[in-house]
């Protein structure tokens, strides 16, 4: 790229002091070096965009930021007309289409803030969940604000255990489900959150388990209570990581139960066992439902513990990667074909099929007593569908809808819609034409 023409001649008479010769940014041969020694003799300095003092063209100070000047002389060779060089092209990197979510026992927020807010920096940490924070009901917002970021908090009633959620500022959240811990109970919230990219959401779990309660069935109960909470029967499962402290190790049998209650709910280890995260155990830990795995960006990473003390609770951190933009589902389908149906078919299959229904014999009578409520259902289902196989022929169709579209508008609605407008022109042309046949 190169710069803007900055020109300069020789100002004033004799007996004034002569002013600082301006130059031309221009693009020209290059200079030789003994060009470039009288140039070097000439008063040449420019201003880059961006900077507040001048710098010399042909001083050192430049040679960093240009490639070789090139200087353009007079053709009487006394002095030089204009000179040039190729300013560098500012690169604007484009933003990472992943985030990066940790999750860490800080054991005690107030006292890690600055570390944990060092942390997110160094590792460019979207979210972070964050377990034993410590925090009473009496602890204002303001006095534990981290800059940039918003904090989600579920403070325990008593001393001790709460968990939080922390996100980069201007991403929208909510909370969309909280289990406060009661007599050592679990402790949890769940944030749904709309990082850059993700239409549909994500949702992000932190917990902490007590040890007194760590495995009971009355925090099993309370997990699994929880995450039904949070089901949507009929809607496309979003992305969800749950991650926390559960004081169990998974390296033992201990975590056995809460690996299969985990799995009857649709989520599965995303951490790898026989890994300590805290001392000799591995009691930080991570879940994930299939949704959330297709998304990770290879797999758990460790970071040193935000506390002090070497015994901390290791950082667990994952990338997760900004769903694809889907633009149209397509494929095949075999369907029925309604509009070629045959009454007449239809109505002879439905009297040979059902009259045995409407004038029972005897053993007719006695196959239907011995039927259930359901079994009578799913027997007349059967009937009516041997019913429609011979009066209803099939149709095989392209399956092929705009993700923007309506979920309403499928193939059906838009080839009723092609139809009437095909109708409609046809009117039109008709009632336009005076001299058509049919007028």
């Amino acid at each position: 790229m190169s710069g803007g023409v900055v020109g300069g001649e020789e100002k004033g008479s004799e007996g004034e002091e002569e002013e600082d010769e301006r130059v031309k940014i221009a693009s020209s041969g290059y200079a030789t070096p003994e060009r470039k020694e009288e140039a070097a003799e000439q008063s040449l300095y420019y201003t880059p965009p961006g900077f507040e003092d001048e710098v010399s063209l042909l001083g050192p100070d430049l040679q960093h930021l240009f490639a070789t000047p090139t200087a353009d002389f007079d053709d009487a060779g006394d002095g030089i007309k204009s000179i040039s060089v190729d300013l560098p092209q500012r690169r604007r990197e484009a933003p990472s289409p992943d985030i990066k979510i940790a999750s860490v026992n800080c054991n005690g927020f107030r006292s890690k803030k600055s570390l944990l807010e060092a942390a997110a920096s160094a590792d460019c940490i979207d979210i972070m969940l964050i377990q034993e924070s410590k925090l009473g009901k009496s602890v204002q917002e303001m006095s534990i604000a981290v800059r940039g970021w918003a904090l989600y908090r579920l403070d325990r009633t008593v001393s001790g255990g709460g968990v939080m959620v922390m996100l980069k500022e201007g991403t929208r959240a909510r909370i969309a489900a909280d289990t406060p811990g009661v007599n050592g109970s679990v402790e949890m919230i769940t944030v749904e959150c709309f990082p850059p990219g993700f239409k549909d959401g994500l949702l992000v779990t932190s917990i902490y388990q007590p040890p007194s309660g760590a495995g009971e069935q009355a925090s099993m109960a309370a997990i699994q209570n929880h995450l039904s909470s949070l089901l949507n029967p009929g809607k496309r499962a979003r992305p969800h990581l749950l991650s926390g402290d559960f004081n169990l190790c998974l390296m033992e049998k201990e975590s056995e139960g809460l690996v299969e209650l985990m799995e009857g709910m649709g989520f599965g280890l995303i951490s790898e066992r026989g890994e300590p995260s805290h001392g000799k155990r591995q009691i930080d830990f991570a879940f994930g439902n299939e949704a959330f795995k297709q998304m990770m960006v290879g797999g758990e990473e460790r970071r040193p513990p935000v506390e002090r003390s070497a015994e901390g609770h290791q950082t667990l951190l994952w990338m997760v990667k900004k769903p694809n933009k889907e633009t149209r589902e397509s494929g095949r389908k075999m369907i029925w074909d309604w509009k070629r149906a045959s009454v007449p078919i239809i109505l002879q299959s439905a009297f040979i099929r059902l009259n045995h229904l409407i004038s029972p014999n005897e053993e007719t009578t006695t196959f239907l007593a011995s039927l259930s409520p359901d079994q009578h259902l799913e027997y007349l289902q059967s009937l009516l569908c041997h019913v429609r196989e011979d009066g209803v022929p099939k149709i095989n169709i392209r399956l092929q809808r705009d993700s923007t579209d309506p979920p309403w508008m499928n193939f059906l609605a838009k080839r009723a819609c092609r139809e009437y407008a095909h109708s409609y022109s046809t009117l039109k042309k008709y009632l336009r034409d005076p001299n058509h046949p049919n007028h």
